[in-house]
């Protein structure tokens, strides 16, 4: 069950960063629990670096796993509901995006529940991929921030880290 106080300390962070309203769905479902045990794991998180945007692309995508960065996007389920999966390699000469997927296999209506290195074509994800046209989020560490920012210099994004999340929810850092 989530209490008033929990609320209000989950909307100081949604409120903060909004790229963040996920937090809303389970804190007003009751699910709040949910938030509390991810945030939990950011104590382990110390030292790394948020970036968002929904001004993505194939390129840019494929920029960043060239560089050793996966990156996580939100794509529509066929019950037109998001879902987030992690890009972790392509193929360009197939015009391939490999995705882990937790939900299992999207190409089997997730019958099939390894969503290990699922293959998207490009055309699919696009067509399937929630952004202006796609979204990316990553997790950059103290040695790969630089060029997080590089990547994502001529677009909109937006960044934070773990620290301003930790403190915007008032957790105790670990």
């Amino acid at each position: 069950m989530v209490y008033n106080k929990d609320l209000k300390k989950y909307s100081v962070l949604y409120k903060k960063y909004p790229e963040l309203g996920w937090i809303e769905k389970y804190a007003l479902s009751e699910q709040g629990h949910i938030v509390t045990e991810l945030t939990g794991l950011l104590g382990c998180l110390k030292g790394l670096d948020f970036f968002w945007t929904y001004e993505a692309n194939i390129d840019l995508y494929t920029t960043f796993i060239t560089a050793g960065i996966p990156v996580i996007s939100i794509i529509r389920l066929q019950n037109e509901s998001k879902h987030t999966v992690v890009i972790v390699g392509f193929d360009q000469s197939e015009c391939l995006l490999f995705v882990h997927d937790p939900l299992g296999n999207y190409h089997t209506d997730y019958s099939d529940y390894n969503g290990a290195k699922i293959p998207f074509t490009y055309e699919l994800f696009q067509n399937i991929g929630i952004g202006n046209p796609l979204s990316l989020f990553c997790i950059a560490t103290p040695q790969s921030r630089s060029q997080c920012i590089h990547f994502l210099q001529k677009i909109k994004h937006f960044y934070f880290t773990t620290e301003e999340v930790i403190e915007s929810l008032q957790l105790p850092l670990s």
